[in-house]
């Protein structure tokens, strides 16, 4: 997969396909580019192509729930919703894993990073002000990786309540 570099934070590009055949939808997820940022906070420099990698990783997860969710759509706006649904489970799962991982590996490197200053400052990604990420990372710490990744690929909605995540 290609990486391209961006003027600020990172994303993986991604293109939304979806279709309706006869009264049924279907979605696909078109992966393409890994891009970031290296003039931005060291933060977000430091923990963005883990993040992204790791968008990359899940995506087929994130595509067979969202498969799963619009097949019960009967308008294009719940096909839409159940679309979305899906992306933000995928963001708030990433981005668990990603402060979960950024604030383990700054204790046992001793990288020195006090994450109250970061935040204050807006020197952190929008998503680690997520109240839902904050549960995810918090249900991480609990559960265990191996055991969120599972739930995430089998049971997603359990994921959703166990994590106590409010996805509308």
């Amino acid at each position: 997969m290609p990486i391209k570099v961006r003027k600020v934070g990172g994303e993986t590009e991604r293109r939304t396909r979806l279709t309706r055949i006869g009264n049924k939808y279907n979605v696909e997820f078109v992966y393409n580019n890994i891009l970031w940022s290296l003039q931005s906070s060291p933060q977000i420099v430091f923990e963005t192509p883990a993040l992204e990698l790791l968008h990359a990783a899940v995506a087929p997860i994130d595509e067979q729930y969202a498969k799963q969710l619009v097949q019960n759509a009967t308008t294009l706006e719940e096909a839409r919703n159940a679309v979305r649904r899906a992306k933000l489970l995928n963001e708030y799962v990433v981005h668990g894993i990603g402060r979960y991982w950024f604030k383990t590996v700054n204790n046992a490197w001793s990288l020195g990073y006090d994450m109250d200053k970061p935040k204050q400052q807006g020197q952190v990604s929008s998503w680690w002000l997520d109240p839902n990420v904050d549960r995810m990372e918090i249900y991480i710490a609990k559960a265990g990786l191996a055991a969120v990744i599972k739930m995430y690929h089998n049971y997603p909605e359990r994921l959703v309540k166990e994590a106590t995540l409010n996805i509308r």
